[in-house]
């Protein structure tokens, strides 16, 4: 799902006027090399959990297009859900954390694994990728996010 949310003219002259160097802290080259141009990625996905022991691991892959746009970011997660009186949510049980899209292209593959809670619990990995772009005369941010299917596992 993609969702988009305009942001004010204002705001971005504000935010293109600061240096991509200071806000990022990449080198003056990597800066040079990227903007706000499209979709960063050309596909993004997690593999379903599995178990190994008392051990529960998933992969998230991000496929590249180019480093075409400094402010992107991937973050993966390995889940479990949890359920109370207020009904049921998502927790992390492992996260990479958002990280800025590689520069190289090609596929990026993030490993994560965690430890299986006693008794019977639902998991799942999740992805969420975000980026700016211009559109006419603003930036909109998007956002790609996704998960694999939930599994059930006993420990």
């Amino acid at each position: 799902m993609i969702t988009m949310r305009r942001l004010a003219l204002g705001a971005v002259t504000a935010m293109l006027a600061v240096p991509a160097v200071s806000v990022l802290g990449a080198s003056p080259a990597a800066a040079a090399t990227c903007n706000f141009i499209s979709d960063p990625i050309q596909r993004s996905s997690v593999s379903d959990v599995s178990r190994n022991g008392g051990t529960l691991s998933g992969t998230g892959t991000i496929r590249v297009w180019a480093r075409m746009n400094c402010g992107a970011t991937v973050q993966f997660k390995l889940q479990r859900k949890v359920c109370g009186f207020w009904g049921c949510n998502w927790r992390d049980v492992r996260t990479t954390g958002a990280k800025a899209i590689p520069s190289t292209s090609g596929n990026h593959t993030y490993s994560l694994s965690g430890g299986c809670t006693s008794g019977t619990h639902s998991y799942r990995m999740n992805y969420r990728v975000v980026w700016a772009k211009f559109v006419g005369d603003a930036i909109e941010s998007s956002v790609d996010e996704g998960s694999s299917r939930t599994v059930k596992f006993s420990c």
